[in-house]
This record gives C-alpha cells, sequence and structure tokens, in this order.
C-alpha cells in the first residue's frame, strides 16, 4: 500500500499510519484497511483515485460504517435515478447531497 501511495499518489511513504488486511484468508484478495497520519494526505487520495486508478485492477473507497452501508444501499437507486437526471448526488457520512444540498434518503 505504501508503494501505491507513493508511487502513485507522489505522497510520502509515512503517510500511512496503519494498515491491515481484514476478513479470513480466501482465494480472492482481501480487503486492506489504512489508517492515513494526516487528513489531508487521505483526501487527496480520495480525490484523486479515480484518474490515476483508472486502468488497475483495484480501487480505493472509504470505509463505511455498518449502519453508513446500509444507508448507501438504500440511497443507490434515488443517486442512479438522480445521475441519470443530470443531477450530482453524493454520499457523505451517512447523508444524501444532491448539488450540495441534503436530502432525505427516503424521498423519491
Amino acid at each position: 500500500m505504501k508503494d501505491i501511495i507513493e508511487h502513485k499518489f507522489q505522497l510520502p511513504r509515512d503517510s500511512i499510519e496503519n494498515a491491515h488486511r481484514v476478513g479470513k484468508k480466501r482465494d480472492n484478495p482481501r480487503h486492506i484497511i489504512c489508517k492515513f497520519l494526516r487528513r489531508p494526505d487521505r483526501q487527496v487520495v480520495l480525490r484523486r483515485k479515480r484518474e490515476i486508478l483508472k486502468n488497475e485492477k483495484y480501487f480505493i473507497t472509504t470505509d463505511l460504517t455498518p449502519r453508513e452501508l446500509e444507508l448507501k444501499k438504500r440511497a443507490a437507486p434515488l443517486m442512479k435515478r438522480l445521475f441519470e437526471e443530470g443531477k450530482r448526488p453524493k454520499f457523505r457520512a451517512g447523508k444524501l447531497y444532491v448539488n450540495g444540498v441534503e436530502r432525505s434518503i427516503d424521498s423519491q
């Protein structure tokens, strides 16, 4: 993980405070959880991940709590419809935002 951060994102190797795999060993690769030392480095990675990792076989995403994961699953159909309508839905910290304005997940 430190090699990816250093070579692909041009951040110092010490940007990651801790990294470990989660789950039981299995045939396919396990997820890796990384804790960044500084929040700005984390934000750089999350902002630039799409452009930098476009042709890679792995991806980077935010680790969600079980509650946030459930809310995001519930919001997915609405987010898809809003995106198709040309709006910009985002899911952050358990809340749905459309064009920067908070919106209820249950409203269709």
